[in-house]
């Protein structure tokens, strides 16, 4: 009688996963990786980045995440840093690591420097995509209130007025991220002069990956 289980080992499942991974992804994982072994070798680190226990890799990676600069000496967009973080963390995964970035305590630093680098980069333009689709004048704006496409005037019309309101506002993209929206993602802040404001904590989810990323608006 045949066997319901074939024989298999670690290698066998580490085999698996490579040959089964998403193309674009390995793609992108490898060139990442191989950026942050040459960051490793500039700072003297000769052990595997996996061997690297997770204090000490927290620390590592907060570095990474200042310094890095492309060839040119210029800064990454805030999505491929991002990125760049979600390589190192699936490829921890993929090497069984005990923790993950995301969502591991002992990375705690790792995300909040992502997120105030981030944000520091949007705040010197970065994250502008040069390919997207322009944005609407105000003439066409002003057309879509007086056709009724948004406003009050009927329950669709409601609809797209929220979600071009989120759009515009919240750089939402895509029809999940308007449905994943939750009331505590939005919250009311004052700034130093006493100006309330509207501050939208972003989450993790299909089209936006990475360790606990926060993006404001």
């Amino acid at each position: 009688m045949a066997s319901r289980f074939e024989n298999s080992s670690k290698e066998d499942v580490q085999s698996f996963l490579e040959e089964n991974e998403n193309k674009n992804t390995a793609s992108k994982t490898k060139p990442d990786m191989a950026l942050v072994k040459s960051f490793l070798q500039t700072k003297g680190e000769t052990r595997e980045f996996e061997h690297i226990p997770p204090r000490e890799l927290n620390e590592i990676i907060s570095m990474f995440i200042l310094s890095i600069r492309h060839k040119d000496g210029t800064e990454y967009e805030p999505a491929t840093l991002r990125g760049m973080v979600s390589s190192m963390d699936r490829y921890l995964t993929m090497n069984y690591y005990p923790t993950t970035i995301q969502n591991g305590e002992e990375f705690v630093q790792t995300r909040d420097v992502l997120n105030k680098k981030q944000k520091y980069l949007k705040k010197q333009g970065k994250g502008n995509k040069p390919n997207a689709a322009p944005s609407l004048t105000d003439d066409q704006i002003d057309m879509l209130w007086k056709n009724g496409q948004l406003g009050v005037s009927s329950p669709d019309s409601m609809l797209n007025t929220l979600c071009f309101f989120n759009t515009a506002s919240f750089g939402l993209r895509g029809c999940d991220e308007h449905r994943q929206m939750c009331f505590g993602d939005i919250q009311l802040m004052t700034d130093e002069e006493g100006t309330d404001y509207l501050e939208f904590t972003e989450r993790s989810i299909k089209t936006r990956q990475g360790g606990d990323t926060k993006n404001i608006h």
